[in-house]
C-alpha cells in the first residue's frame, strides 16, 4: 500500500489528507480526523471529485469489514470468470457477436483463448446466415494483450530446450498467438467494439477488424514496449497502413497511451460513442452492412485489402480490381441496374401524375 500525504496550515486550522491507493479494486480511503470516507471510483472514469460515490464509515474497524467483504465478492467473481468459457459467441439476427471473456485478466489472451477465437471466427466465416461479426471484450475492457502471467507461469519450470520449443510454437503459429491475427483478412466484415484498454496484442487484434467503434473510455497503446515484448501479430504491418508511418512509429517506439479522441483524429478508430454504447452501435452498423448487396460489397472489400497489402504496382492493383469485380457484375449489378430502372420509372410516373393533378385543379 502506497501512502501519499499532503498537509498545509492557515491562520485558523490545519488540514491533513492521506490517500491510500488500492490498485486491485480501485478504492480510495480518505481520513479527516476521526472519520473515514470510503470512495469508490466509477468504472472507466477520470479521477475527479465528482467521479466518486461517497459512503460514510464510522470507524476504521468497520472500514476493514467493508473492505474484506468487497474483496471476498471480487475473489468469487474472479473465480467464476476463470471457470467460464474464454470466448462467448452469440447471434443477433444476421450478426455474430464474439466476446473475449477473461475479465480476471483484463481479457488477456492465453493459448486456450487464442484457439477459441480462431474457432469462433472460422465458424462465423462458414455460417452463410451471418453477414458480419462484432468483436468485443467483457466487463468494459477490450483486450489487454497476451497473458504474460500465464506465459511466465507456463515457462518458469521448463527446461531450456522445452521452453525454446514452446516459444517457437507461439512465434511460428500460422494463425497468430492472439488467435486469427495472421489471417490476411476475414472473409466477411468484422467490427471491433472497443471499451477500456485495447493495448499490446489487443491492439493488434482490433486492427484485424474492418471498422473500430470505440466509446469514450477507450485507451490504445503498444504497452508491450514496457515489458520487452515485440509485436508479432501483424502490428508492424497494419498500424502504418491505418494511421501512417510516422504516427505508427511514434506509438511503437514510445508505447504511450492514445485516448479515444486522438485515436479518432489519426484514423485508428472510425467512430466514438458514449460510454457503454460501443457494442450496441457496432451491432447496428453490422446490421446495415448486412443489408447491402453482398457480392459487390465483398468484392470491393477484397480489392481494397489487396491493393493495400499485396499489390506490387498500380497496374497489379487495377488488374485485381477488374477481375475481382467480374463476378459481382453478374450477381449484383444486373439486378441492381434493373431495380434502379424500375424505381426511376416509378418516380417519373409519380411526377407526371402530380403535374396532371395540379393542371386539373387549376382548370
Amino acid at each position: 500500500m502506497a501512502l501519499i500525504a499532503q498537509s498545509w496550515s492557515s491562520t485558523n486550522f490545519t488540514f491533513r489528507t492521506i490517500f491510500s491507493a488500492f490498485s486491485k479494486s480501485h478504492k480510495l480511503k480518505r481520513s479527516f480526523g476521526s472519520s473515514t470516507v470510503l470512495l469508490r471510483r466509477k468504472r472507466d472514469s477520470i479521477l475527479s471529485p465528482g467521479d466518486f460515490n461517497v459512503r460514510q464509515v464510522s470507524d476504521y474497524d468497520e472500514f476493514r469489514d467493508v473492505e474484506n467483504e468487497e474483496d471476498t465478492v471480487l475473489d468469487s467473481l474472479n473465480e467464476e470468470s476463470r471457470s467460464a468459457p474464454h470466448v462467448l459467441v452469440d447471434k443477433i439476427l444476421d450478426v455474430t457477436t464474439i466476446c473475449i471473456n477473461r475479465p480476471h485478466r483484463k481479457n488477456a489472451v492465453n493459448p486456450a483463448t487464442a484457439a477459441a477465437l480462431r474457432q469462433a471466427f472460422m465458424s462465423f466465416e462458414n455460417d452463410d446466415s451471418s453477414r458480419a461479426a462484432v468483436l468485443y471484450g467483457a466487463n468494459g475492457t477490450f483486450c489487454s494483450g497476451y497473458d504474460l502471467i500465464d506465459f511466465a507461469e507456463t515457462t518458469s519450470d521448463m527446461r531450456f530446450s522445452k521452453r525454446d520449443s514452446y516459444i517457437d510454437g507461439l512465434i511460428n503459429s500460422d494463425d497468430g498467438p492472439m488467435g486469427p491475427t495472421r489471417w490476411f483478412h476475414f472473409k466477411k466484415p468484422v467490427i471491433g467494439a472497443i471499451e477500456g484498454h485495447c493495448v499490446a496484442g489487443g491492439l493488434e487484434l482490433a486492427m484485424c477488424c474492418d471498422l473500430r467503434i470505440a466509446d469514450e473510455t477507450a485507451i490504445f497503446g503498444v504497452f508491450n514496449r514496457k515489458h520487452g515484448v515485440p509485436l508479432i501479430d501483424g502490428g508492424t504491418c497494419r498500424l502504418p497502413a491505418l494511421i501512417g508511418f510516422s504516427r505508427a512509429m511514434d506509438m511503437v517506439l514510445t508505447g504511450r497511451s492514445v485516448l479515444a479522441k486522438e485515436a479518432l483524429d489519426i484514423g485508428l478508430v472510425t467512430e466514438i460513442t458514449q460510454i457503454g454504447s460501443a457494442l450496441g452501435r457496432a451491432v447496428e452498423q453490422a446490421r446495415k452492412l448486412g443489408e447491402s448487396p453482398q457480392e459487390t460489397m465483398l468484392a470491393d472489400r477484397r480489392s481494397m485489402y489487396y491493393s493495400q497489402f499485396r499489390a506490387v504496382s498500380w497496374e497489379d492493383a487495377l488488374c485485381y480490381e477488374r477481375d475481382n469485380a467480374r463476378r459481382a457484375l453478374w450477381y449484383d449489378s444486373l439486378k441492381g441496374a434493373k431495380d434502379f430502372r424500375r424505381k426511376n420509372a416509378e418516380i417519373r410516373l409519380a411526377k407526371k401524375t402530380r403535374k396532371r393533378g395540379r393542371g386539373s385543379d387549376e382548370n
